[in-house]
């Protein structure tokens, strides 16, 4: 009886083992399937995260952030405008390199945001320094359509251009160009290079790899006539990594830019005078839905030419081969052979020509020519072995 009471006693601990595991492995199971956990330290308000880092703006600039913010977001779930959905991320990344960009503006300073995205820095820099002309330049149709619409609704007088910095330095100038997040220093500056007289200087924000950057761009002779300064650099929240803020301009306008440099310092307006921005439109999102229809037609335009000129010399094409009776000796687009050809180039043939067509030369291999290739390659192969045999005997 004890034998048998033993081995009732281990059969029910293995079954309580068993289920205690299959509990375990349900629990895991359904830990894995919900869907991730929100962070409970997260902010939950635009002001939280500004406690949070310890940022300190007026009431007035946090309300107008509080709703550039609910409008980015909802323009996200149509688009890939931004990574920073919550507000920790947007006051660690996108609001910190726009508040340290706007300390580096003068008054009445014109400035072009640079592939604007989302609108960072640009957008943001028009919201904490008014005093400051900002236009912003997006060569994405719908990018561009989000950031007029943006602007819109958030009544900013700025410009929005759908179009290249490139292009657009050769109608407009500005006293300076911010570029965040677009490409590497080599690729910006052989972009601005043509166009250097048409800004006073180029604002660049770049992470830690800035050297290396800096690094390739001399190497590629970018930077002889340039002059470039570290402005700023500073710690980036829950990064573990600083950014810079890094001034370009021409060797020639150094020693003003040092000058301008002062004059920020002692809070001296641009030139002592605010410069008046000039609107292109009352509404930034209708203009740029326009230029870009208008864009798209032109583009389709082009591809109907270019389609009829390709039919169009397909029909001439035929009518030549027609008179000549048929037959296209010569390279064919489509990569067919002529008519009278049997296989391989060394077995076409002069007969299967229709009359008054001739056979270009080097389509044309004779027998003969064939049998002197190989006795040449032959007679070669045997004076190198004679040599090879010469020299062992030598030795």
């Amino acid at each position: 009886m004890t034998e048998e009471m033993d081995k009732h006693e281990e059969e029910h601990d293995l079954n309580t083992k068993q289920t205690d595991s299959e509990s375990d492995e349900i629990s895991i199971f359904e830990r894995t399937s919900d869907e991730p956990t929100e962070d409970v330290n997260a902010s939950r308000s635009l002001r939280e995260a500004l406690e949070k880092y310890k940022i300190e703006l007026p009431v007035k600039t946090v309300e107008r952030l509080n709703e550039y913010c609910d409008i980015l977001w909802t323009w996200n779930e149509r688009l890939n405008l931004t990574r920073h959905t919550t507000y920790d991320k947007f006051v660690a990344r996108d609001l910190v390199d726009s508040i340290r960009l706007a300390s580096l503006l003068q008054r009445g300073e014109h400035v072009l945001d640079v592939g604007s995205g989302g609108g960072a820095p640009g957008l943001i820099v028009s919201l904490l320094r008014p005093d400051v002309a900002v236009e912003l330049c997006e060569s994405t149709g719908k990018k561009a359509t989000a950031l007029g619409d943006m602007a819109d609704q958030l009544d900013l007088d700025l410009n929005v251009w759908y179009a290249k910095a490139e292009d657009l330095l050769k109608e407009r100038k500005f006293h300076t160009l911010t570029v965040r997040a677009v490409g590497k220093m080599r690729s910006l500056l052989t972009i601005f290079a043509p166009v250097w007289n048409r800004f006073n200087r180029l604002l660049l924000i770049k992470g830690p790899n800035w050297p290396s950057e800096r690094g390739e761009a001399r190497h590629y002779n970018l930077l002889n006539k340039l002059a470039l300064r570290k402005l700023d650099e500073y710690e980036i929240p829950d990064a573990g990594y600083n950014s810079v803020i890094l001034q370009i301009c021409r060797k020639d306008r150094f020693e003003e830019m040092e000058r301008r440099a002062k004059e920020l310092h002692n809070g001296e307006p641009y030139d002592g005078e605010i410069e008046e921005l000039v609107i292109e439109s009352k509404s930034n999102a209708q203009r740029i839905r326009n230029e870009v229809r208008n864009i798209e037609s032109s583009s389709q335009k082009r591809e109907s030419n270019e389609t009829e000129s390709r039919s169009r010399r397909r029909q001439s094409d035929r009518a030549q081969n027609a008179a000549r009776g048929g037959a296209q000796v010569f390279a064919r687009r489509d990569g067919k052979p002529p008519k009278g050809w049997t296989g391989k180039k060394k077995e076409f043939r002069q007969e299967n020509l229709p009359e008054g067509v001739k056979l270009r030369r080097d389509f044309r291999e004779t027998k003969s020519d064939k049998t002197h290739d190989s006795n040449r390659s032959r007679q070669s192969r045997d004076f190198q072995g004679q040599n090879k045999h010469d020299r062992r005997a030598e030795r």
